[in-house]
């Protein structure tokens, strides 16, 4: 006995249906994974090649360059990438008795896939040699975590003047989580326990001493 023809055409829609269906998810599947390659939004996970002896976890931070590293990062293109003795990417510090400019920011300042003599800071080194220059920018950083480690480097560094390199891109959702690109934990601000405050005290304290001695040169 043979099914009748409408049931027979109706079985086949059905299955024309659920298999342009799965073509279709499985196509978004393929078209979203290139994407992902394409962009690769996950720039501080140690699958890129290096990462994993640049930056070693923080308590206070999240994530920190490590000090004295010197190896060859892969990003959109290879560079090389060596931090000094405070974790900076940047000259060894020196004690030349010249006012100080220090600029904190994320990858705009740290150089993402700009080798380092050919980031701003080196730049503004050679024409102003009167100045000490500090490079003091990490990647991924969002201004809250600049904050706390301009007041660790601080007495360090010791800055006459603090440029800070803002992402309008990005900076403001980075100051409003504890994760960064689903990647790396951050600390972040609790407002209602007056630790912003007493942080920016600490800071604007600083600034204050950072302005006596800049009025005395």
């Amino acid at each position: 006995m043979t099914a009748p023809p409408e049931q027979t055409g109706g079985k086949r829609r059905i299955l024309r249906a659920v298999l342009v269906q799965i073509a279709i998810v499985i196509a978004t599947l393929v078209v979203a994974e290139l994407v992902l390659r394409v962009i690769d939004l996950r720039y501080l996970r140690a699958h890129r090649v290096g990462a994993d002896r640049i930056y070693s976890y923080d308590a206070e931070l999240g994530w920190f360059p490590v000090p004295n590293s010197d190896v060859s990062f892969t990003g959109i293109r290879t560079i090389r990438v060596r931090h000094n003795s405070l974790g900076l990417r940047d000259i060894e510090p020196d004690t030349a008795p010249k006012p100080t400019i220090a600029f904190i920011g994320d990858s705009f300042v740290w150089g993402y896939d700009a080798e380092q003599n050919a980031r701003f800071t080196e730049l503004l080194r050679a024409r102003i040699p009167e100045q000490r220059i500090v490079n003091a920018g990490v990647t991924a950083y969002g201004t809250d975590q600049e904050l706390l480690l301009l007041l660790r480097l601080w007495d360090r560094i010791k800055p006459d003047v603090v440029v800070l390199i803002v992402c309008v891109d990005n900076d403001r959702k980075d100051n409003t989580v504890n994760t960064r690109q689903d990647g790396p934990y951050k600390p972040y601000f609790d407002l209602s326990q007056g630790a912003f405050a007493r942080c920016l005290r600490s800071a604007l304290e600083r600034v204050v001493g950072g302005l006596w001695r800049l009025a005395d040169h």
